[in-house]
């Protein structure tokens, strides 16, 4: 079930998480508590959020759809649905075409830790960035994790959220050059903010 996560991650060719300080107003963490006092992260459209973010028309695959950055195209792959932004962005470290995929996998258990565990095994120098937290999206309850490491000498900045609906688990993985992960926050979470799974 794990694997597509990993692929996802390297599929553009990774930044701060859900609800920290300094993102843009409207996204971050936000409404009640989850049951055991945790913090829950609803993410909001673009229309409800108010941030100023573009984004294109619904993207319908198989039984989710998703509204994408502008500009951002989809692209071919194993993933149920995988685009990249528009150009490939450079830094320092190297050059990196930041990318969101949603994959899907039989199950229907989300554990955001173990998930998060099993990524730093598998990919070189992980860093936490953002421990599990509880996310809703679309009334749809999940969670969300983020981290940073390196292909080759490429920085990279990812996030990860994960749901169950329908016997079926969902993680859209979101990454980019850790340099321009600021700078693609807003519109990556207001983008996941309107994902929808048909029920």
């Amino acid at each position: 079930m794990f694997a597509p996560v990993i692929a996802a991650l390297l599929l553009g060719g990774a930044g701060r998480g859900p609800g920290v300080a300094g993102g843009p107003p409207g996204v971050g963490l936000r409404g009640p508590a989850a049951a055991d006092g945790a913090p829950v992260l609803g993410l909001r459209g673009p229309a409800v959020a108010g941030v100023g973010v573009s984004l294109d028309v619904p993207t319908v695959k198989g039984n989710v759809s998703i509204q994408l950055p502008k500009g951002w195209v989809s692209v071919g792959g194993r993933a149920l649905l995988a685009a990249q932004a528009p150009a490939a962005d450079k830094d320092a470290t190297g050059q990196f075409q930041a990318s969101l995929t949603i994959s899907q996998d039989a199950g229907n258990n989300v554990n955001g830790a173990a998930q998060q565990a099993i990524v730093a095994k598998q990919m070189p120098g992980y860093r936490v960035m953002e421990a599990p937290t509880p996310v809703v999206i679309g009334g749809v309850p999940g969670v969300a994790f983020g981290g940073s490491f390196k292909s080759g000498t490429v920085d990279l900045r990812s996030r990860q959220y994960m749901f169950a609906v329908n016997n079926q688990v969902y993680t859209i993985t979101i990454t980019c050059l850790s340099s321009r992960w600021a700078a693609y926050q807003g519109v990556v979470e207001a983008s996941v903010g309107t994902f929808v799974v048909k029920k």
